[in-house]
């Protein structure tokens, strides 16, 4: 089988790599920036320091509307102050929403066209504007991904724009700017960059070097994800979060993910879970029916995590991720039932056609039949 590994994005990571802004600015002679992020990150007072770098380099326009699930709505709000200011370097600050809304308007800047149009794979066909990433959560990996995720907000759906162009050019990876973070946004990003990570090594996709990537992330996170949580002004271990989430994406977008992600869509589209929140719920019960498929891999996920698994058989090392995710979740006092985030249990069949055909489902390790996915959503909710 061969593989194809796709890393587009230039990667600067440690304290202070925001700096790195001025001399992307000067190589690439840009004149006007469009800063795209949230009212969040403004209120938490992040932004001077990006923008007090800019002040002598080129001028900018900040638009702060972004939401989580971004919606086609604010990807055309932003296009349109895109069109009115004209920049030649979009720069998205925040979590994945700010990076996905970037993404999405460097498309129609370069494609024309409308967002939906551009739904699949290698529908983009111009290269985007581009984008300098800046994650203040330790997440998404939506720095290093050639994809964008937007809520339709007509049809009710959740869906994906993938291809060699939809990447931000450069990531700038400052802990620094991450310590701010609350505790439950750190807890729900952690997780996420978690099931990431665990997705990507049991994917029917995942080969060596993508395998290499998922099991470092996952023994970061096993390490330092409750540290963050607790002790929010730890930059070490803040960076070692940063880390994770980078290399977690850098080795979905090559091995692909699961049926975690396949699930989460409608709990996002429908009812607004966060996508942390939603992957925090889903991936105790998605592990649970996919370990008859790959003992060997979750056995030493449990490992990583921390499970003691010596003089266990691989049957039952494996069996112990389960507990492992279910404490880490618990201990970063994450919600662990549908029910805690408002979503009724009588959408789940609903959901449930909504998603059957996400491609994501046969990459999973454990093919899921129609009622074996309706289950696992009830399981959700007990």
């Amino acid at each position: 089988m061969l593989h194809r590994f796709l890393t587009p994005t230039e990667i600067i990571l440690g304290k202070d790599s925001i700096k790195e802004i001025e001399g992307i600015i000067e190589r690439e002679n840009f004149q006007s920036a469009l800063i795209l992020t949230d009212k969040g990150i403004v209120q938490a007072g992040i932004l001077p320091s990006l923008t007090n770098l800019l002040e002598e380099k080129c001028t900018y326009t900040i638009f702060d509307e972004v939401e989580p699930n971004p919606t086609d709505r604010v990807v055309e709000k932003a296009f349109s102050l895109f069109l009115k200011v004209k920049p030649d370097v979009l720069i998205a600050v925040g979590g994945g929403s700010s990076m996905d809304t970037a993404k999405a308007v460097g498309i129609l800047a370069t494609n024309g066209g409308e967002i939906i149009d551009f739904k699949g794979i290698d529908k983009v066909k111009a290269p985007i504007t581009p984008i300098v990433a800046v994650p203040t959560t330790a997440g998404t990996g939506s720095e290093v991904t050639t994809t964008t995720v937007i809520n339709d907000t007509k049809q009710i759906l959740k869906y994906s724009i993938g291809g060699q162009h939809v990447a931000a050019r450069w990531a700038l990876l400052d802990p620094a700017l991450t310590l701010t973070l609350p505790p439950h946004i750190t807890a729900a990003t952690g997780v996420d960059a978690l099931t990431h990570a665990i997705e990507a090594y049991t994917s029917k996709k995942s080969y060596g070097l993508t395998d290499t990537l998922a099991v470092q992330a996952i023994r970061l996170i096993g390490e330092n994800l409750r540290t963050a949580v607790f002790e929010g002004n730890n930059i070490e271990a803040r960076q070692k979060m940063l880390e994770a989430s980078l290399i977690a994406g850098i080795a979905f977008n090559n091995a692909k993910l699961g049926l975690c992600h396949a699930l989460c869509n409608p709990l996002g589209a429908q009812f607004g879970v966060a996508h942390g929140v939603a992957n925090s719920i889903l991936l105790p019960r998605v592990t649970k029916f996919n370990l008859p498929a790959q003992l060997k891999k979750y056995a030493i996920v449990a490992q990583l995590l921390g499970e003691n698994t010596d003089n266990c058989s691989v049957n039952e090392a494996a069996e112990k991720v389960v507990t492992a995710i279910e404490k880490l979740i618990i201990d970063v006092q994450l919600p662990f039932t549908l029910g805690e985030v408002g979503v009724d249990q009588k959408a789940v069949t609903q959901m449930v056609d909504e998603c059957i055909d996400n491609p994501l489902i046969d990459i999973n390790p454990r093919k899921a039949t129609r009622d074996e996915l309706i289950q696992i959503y009830k399981d959700c909710f007990h």
